[in-house]
């Protein structure tokens, strides 16, 4: 079984990521993570480490990257680095160890793979969910109706566009109740992108505050729980 996988690092503040994206028979897989490094090399060849560990048993696996460290560090099992070597040395017996038959390959950068690899390393090194490819996007954006205690939710998605006036209830004002809604009827890998005009709901979705009224902690648990279940990726803005 022949296998691919695009591999990529992202390093900024004492804060690593890796990100993988695997071909195969199976269909695209996605994987990111973080690590704590200063060196974005150590972020680079964990992502090839990443890759190994995940490629199917016994497989013939080309991982690509855009870095020519990498591919010669693997190759050889030597760096200056030592954290860079120790993982080379690891990449090379685990795919041993997996009975992997494995190259590394050095490409552009803008090589569609190698693309997705970087938004899954970016989003790794952050914590947060890296959208998949193609996925569908929701664009909305809540405003506080002027007149009323209500909230104008406009929302945008693959060409067409609605308005509607959504008011707080369940103990909730508006722009957290219009957020709740919104989630409630995203669809499974959707991207939604919410802009609210709430400093406080914006905060409170954002992980700024911490909310003492329950029916508040329940909306936001409840939010949590479908954007995780649903593999939605949440942008706040």
């Amino acid at each position: 079984m022949s296998i691919h996988a695009f591999t990529d690092g992202s390093t900024a503040r004492s804060r690593g990521g890796w990100g993988v994206l695997i071909t195969g028979p199976a269909g695209p897989k996605h994987y990111s993570g973080a690590l704590s490094t200063n060196d974005n090399g150590v972020s680079e060849v964990r992502g090839v480490l990443e890759a190994v560990r995940r490629a199917p048993l016994g497989c013939t696996l080309t991982v690509v990257t855009d870095s020519t460290g990498t591919v010669q560090a693997v190759r050889t099992g030597r760096c200056r680095n030592a954290e860079i070597e120790r993982l080379a040395q690891a990449v090379r017996v685990t795919a041993d160890l997996r009975e992997i038959r494995l190259t590394v390959e050095h490409r552009s950068r803008e090589v569609r793979g190698l693309k997705v690899a970087h938004t899954l390393a970016n989003a790794g090194r952050k914590g947060e969910r890296a959208p998949l490819p193609g996925a569908p996007v929701r664009e909305a954006i809540v405003r506080p109706h002027p007149l009323r205690p209500t909230v104008t939710v406009q929302v945008q998605s693959g060409g067409w566009h609605t308005t509607e006036e959504i008011a707080g209830d369940e103990g909730l004002d508006a722009p957290l109740m219009a957020a709740l809604h919104l989630v409630r009827r995203a669809t499974a890998g959707e991207v939604l992108r919410l802009t609210l005009e709430s400093p406080l709901t914006r905060a409170y979705l954002r992980g700024e505050v911490r909310p003492r009224a329950p029916a508040v902690r329940a909306a936001l648990h409840e939010i949590t729980r479908r954007v995780n279940g649903r593999r939605l990726t949440l942008k706040v803005n």
